[in-house]
């Protein structure tokens, strides 16, 4: 498996499409999902996990460990994601400003059930993008529990003791942000 890994990327840093295409179809879904972690709209990550590609794409020749593509391709994933956050946050702020109607990040989320939850979506929305980044980064890399945190170590580029550590402070600020809701 990582032989065949190792020589799709080979060759795709040759110009082979079809290899790229390969590890593009072995690696769509987990791309996707890293970055509607993060946006919470599944429209939005469709078009980032095609640009976080066509990045890849680019940036793959300068890739030097073929044994890291997958940690090198989610952490473009992830970085992306975060940078159409921070610009969906910045476009909020100038509707508001301007009395405009915000598009972007959130429109496509589905509603939750109930007034409370509903409440507590918002606040736990708002409660992770207070967050410092790299703290958001090791949430939205272990919030379903597809990713062990040897490989959000490797993605984020630091010790698995960082992402423990990260991972452990950032929930005990989510309880504290989110007490009122959690009883």
């Amino acid at each position: 498996m990582v032989d065949e890994l190792s020589d799709d990327v080979l060759a795709s840093q040759r110009g082979d499409r079809a290899a790229f295409e390969r590890l593009v179809t072995r690696f769509q879904r987990q791309v996707f999902f890293t970055v509607l972690r993060v946006l919470s709209d599944s429209h939005l990550a469709d078009d980032v996990t095609q640009e976080v590609f066509v990045k890849a794409y680019r940036a793959l020749p300068g890739l030097q460990d073929p044994a890291i593509f997958k940690s090198w391709l989610l952490r473009i994933a992830l970085n992306r994601a975060i940078d159409y956050r921070r610009r969906a946050g910045r476009e909020r702020e100038q509707a508001f400003l301007f009395d405009e109607e915000p598009i972007g990040m959130g429109a496509e989320t589905p509603a939750l059930e109930g007034p409370e939850t509903a409440e507590l979506g918002v606040a736990l929305e708002q409660a992770l993008r207070t967050l410092p980044p790299k703290m958001q980064k090791v949430i939205a890399l272990s919030l379903d529990g597809e990713l062990d945190q040897e490989t959000a170590a490797q993605i984020l580029d630091c010790p698995v003791g960082t992402v423990k550590s990260r991972l452990f402070h950032a929930r005990r600020l989510l309880r504290e942000k989110l007490k009122k809701y959690l009883g």
